[in-house]
């Protein structure tokens, strides 16, 4: 059996599938993805050192780039996909006989509308994530803050003067009574002490105004990110609600549809008895004629 001729005779008499070729709107809504994709990858894959608290972690310089590429990536994006939107509305334009396509082309409408939709779902997904790193960051620099804070305070305080104890006596009281010099006598204090105190106190001062700065910029990050969530979150609820509506139109329409259908079949119905009715009447005048020309000569 020559099994080469009969492959041959067989993908002759099997229709060729044609591929899907992608248009110009598919192929932007697969590129945007597939971005949206590669930035969440790799937040996920950076999360860990990202959020790690014992020094071995990413610096705060590297937070910060981090935090500013994900806010200029998404702002990117968001103009990209509602480029992608707008596509999605123009959907009918420049199509010959709209009246004839519309199944299809409402069929092509909704199916963009969900492109959109789950590119938007994507993007607030994204947002939301980088939302929470940034929460949890601004959790730890807080905490660093008031760390700072205390050991500021614990500072000040181990600088005070030591009580002053005199010889012992015969009187407990007189043997231990003692007095605080005050703190802001620099007196008894040599140059170098004075020094060396000043530079401690401006390295100390320079770390906490770094720290309350550096809170403060993790803090607007934050706000940042937040907003651009919720917009994303508001605009992806319209969305929705806009799909919905589209669905239950057509859903309406088909319905309307199927009940023409069946006022047409009806309608055809009544044709044809109507004709039938006709036969017949005609068929019986007829007959009746013709026995009426046979009765009478």
């Amino acid at each position: 059996m020559d099994l080469t001729h009969t492959y041959q005779q067989y993908t002759k008499t099997t229709p060729q599938k044609i591929p899907h070729k992608p248009d110009a709107f598919e192929i932007e809504a697969r590129r945007v993805d597939r971005q949206i994709i590669n930035l969440t990858e790799k937040l996920r894959s950076a999360r860990k050192s990202y959020l790690r608290q014992d020094g071995r972690g990413m610096s705060d310089a590297d937070k910060d780039d981090i935090d500013f590429t994900v806010r200029q990536v998404l702002k990117q994006l968001v103009v990209r996909v509602r480029h992608i939107e707008e596509a999605a509305k123009q959907t009918t334009a420049g199509v010959r006989s709209w009246r004839k396509n519309k199944a299809a082309i409402e069929a092509k409408r909704k199916h963009r509308y969900g492109i959109t939709m789950y590119l938007n779902a994507r993007l607030e997904a994204l947002s939301h994530f980088q939302a929470t790193l940034q929460e949890a960051r601004l959790q730890e620099q807080l905490e660093r803050e008031r760390n700072v804070t205390e050991n500021l305070k614990t500072e000040i305080i181990d600088t005070r003067p030591v009580p002053n104890h005199q010889d012992l006596d015969t009187s407990f009281a007189e043997s231990y009574s003692y007095t605080y010099s005050d703190p802001t006598d620099m007196d008894g204090l040599s140059a170098q002490m004075m020094t060396e105190l000043k530079e401690e106190n401006d390295q100390m001062s320079k770390i906490f105004e770094q720290t309350i700065e550096q809170t403060r910029k993790v803090a607007k990050s934050l706000q940042d990110i937040g907003d651009m969530h919720n917009e994303l979150s508001q605009h992806l609820h319209r969305q929705r609600e806009t799909v919905d509506f589209l669905m239950t139109n057509a859903s309406t329409i088909e319905e309307d549809m199927s009940a023409a259908g069946k006022e047409l079949r009806r309608a055809r119905d009544r044709d044809r008895k109507t004709v039938r009715s006709i036969y017949v009447m005609t068929a019986i005048f007829s007959t009746v004629l013709i026995t009426l020309h046979i009765v009478i000569p």
